[in-house]
């Protein structure tokens, strides 16, 4: 059955009538995900800079960090720690003093009591070689006892002395420090005999270096030493 052009019509009508509302919500949809879209862009933008932000105040934080720290290791300049002075239980200041007179002298460092501005033990006795030794940290009065003090550690291990001087760093740089030479003891595991092998010390200041023949690299932040290892990569 045919149908004429007026019935046709009303059939249209009729149709756009049922699908008009339909139509109407999808639209109202796709609106509201519009404005979704956009206020999740504003957001993400938001969330961008927050991150920025934060990023930026964790940087001016550490950096912060690392300035207290190289104040509080200028402090230190003349403090030494000496690893493996014999302990006595109840010893008095003048044995621990007499001790560490003995350890200078043995490699020909001589100093009084005026030479020292203040010492004491700076950790628990431990067994070590059969005797009973603890750390002792000493404050030296004159920079040039110190600088002997940090040159003098060499000779002790070449002539199998029973001590050990070190500088006395601070937390941050220790911490550092020893993440050096466990990576260095990683990387180079696998070095020949004849290879330049880096390691890593500090100085009499107690900067951090690193140092690969006569290449010296100085390090004070993680990111430093991830700078150095990167450059030791591309040689």
């Amino acid at each position: 059955m045919a149908f004429s052009a007026q019935q046709m019509d009303s059939i249209r009508n009729l149709i756009e009538d049922a699908v008009a509302p339909w139509r109407k919500r999808v639209q109202d949809n796709e609106n509201k995900i519009a404005a979704l879209s956009e206020k999740l862009g504003i957001s993400k933008a938001e969330n961008t800079s927050l991150r920025q932000r934060m990023d930026e105040a964790k940087l001016r934080i550490d950096d912060a960090n690392v300035q207290r720290d190289d104040l509080e290791n200028y402090g230190r300049r003349l403090n030494i720690r000496i690893e493996g002075i014999e302990y006595e239980k109840e010893e008095t200041e003048d044995q621990l003093y007499t001790k560490i007179k003995k350890s200078f002298h043995e490699v020909d460092i001589e100093i009084e009591k005026r030479d020292i501005v203040r010492f004491h033990r700076s950790a628990a006795p431990v067994r070590r070689g059969g005797k009973l030794v603890a750390q002792t940290i000493v404050k030296l009065s004159a920079w040039e006892h110190r600088r002997k003090a940090h040159y003098a550690n060499k000779r002790a291990r070449q002539e199998g002395k029973s001590f050990r001087i070190h500088n006395d760093l601070t937390r941050r740089r220790f911490d550092l420090l020893s993440r050096a030479r466990d990576r260095l003891a990683t990387k180079y595991a696998d070095a020949g005999r004849d290879d330049v092998v880096p390691f890593a010390y500090a100085d009499v200041n107690s900067n951090l270096k690193l140092r690969r023949g006569r290449t010296v690299y100085d390090f004070n932040t993680p990111a430093d030493l991830n700078n150095i290892l990167d450059e030791l990569d591309q040689e």
